[in-house]
């Protein structure tokens, strides 16, 4: 508390004006400890030799470290009361700019300005800052850096490994319905072949045989001869091609010559194609397009 008085005291006696007969009186500062950014008054009581007027400013002085918000000025003969308001933005003791009021120009009014930063408080202004970040800005950067960047290169790189894999599980599901698909209709074959012609038998039987391998390499194989089914399953081992070509040429001469072969040969037939559609459907088949 003396420090304050101490300082006030400063303040009081180092004010004056441009007219020797011009003096203050009383100073009081509102609030009497003030920080940078707050708003302050400093109260003047003034006392002007006769002649002298007093005027309220045309324009209020300002400085980088220093805003004048306003000046008030009361006639309370004899005396005149001047209310100075400022806002500081340096600390330490410093001195307001000259006021021109009328006849008298104030000057030397000397004010004093805490800090919350203590001791470490610069004394004059600093550079402004860099602008400051709203809030979640990196995390919003981050994520549009992730949704435009990293993603589609991500989905990119790994669009044809996952095409693959999908495409895979797609001819295994092609290769388990077709096998499903053959096991009932040769079920379904096999349970008339007693009633049914040679060439009526083999005439389904082809047709089978066909879909059959139509369904497992996604081909249409209805229309083919006997030597493009050849060409066109030359991938497989040469073993099974033939085969499949041998099956799909019995059915052919069967079914074009009016043949009526023997009961066993139509079983015997139904077994090697089980046997056959077997050795594709094994894990230890190659995995070819045709």
């Amino acid at each position: 508390m003396k420090a304050w008085i101490g300082v006030l005291l400063l303040v009081a006696s180092s004010a004056w004006a441009d007219d020797a007969s011009t003096s203050i009186t009383d100073t009081v500062f509102v609030p009497p400890t003030s920080y940078v950014g707050d708003l302050v008054e400093v109260r003047l009581t003034l006392l002007l030799p006769e002649g002298k007027t007093l005027l309220p400013p045309l324009s209020l002085p300002n400085q980088p470290w220093v805003l004048v918000r306003d000046v008030q000025i009361r006639h309370e003969p004899p005396f005149e009361r001047v209310i100075v308001k400022y806002v500081p933005f340096a600390p330490g003791i410093k001195v307001l700019p000259p006021l021109v009021l009328g006849d008298v120009t104030l000057d030397g009014i000397r004010i004093s300005t805490n800090s919350l930063l203590g001791k470490e408080a610069p004394t004059e202004l600093q550079p402004p800052r860099d602008q400051l970040l709203v809030s979640h800005t990196e995390l919003f950067v981050f994520l549009t850096f992730l949704v435009l960047i990293v993603l589609p290169l991500a989905a990119w790189r790994l669009a044809g490994p996952l095409g693959h894999f999908f495409q895979g599980l797609r001819r295994s599901g092609d290769r388990h319905q077709a096998s499903r698909q053959l096991h009932r209709e040769l079920k379904k074959l096999q349970a008339k072949v007693m009633a049914l012609s040679g060439p009526e038998f083999y005439q389904q039987f082809s047709h089978l045989v066909r879909t059959y391998l139509g369904n497992r390499f996604q081909r249409d194989f209805q229309t083919l001869t006997a030597s493009e089914v050849r060409e066109l399953l030359a991938p497989l081992p040469v073993a099974w091609t033939e085969e499949w070509v041998r099956l799909i040429h019995r059915a052919d001469v069967v079914r074009f010559a009016a043949e009526e072969p023997p009961q066993r040969e139509k079983l015997d037939d139904l077994d090697l194609l089980r046997r056959e559609a077997a050795h594709l459907d094994s894990k230890e088949a190659p995995v070819v397009d045709l």
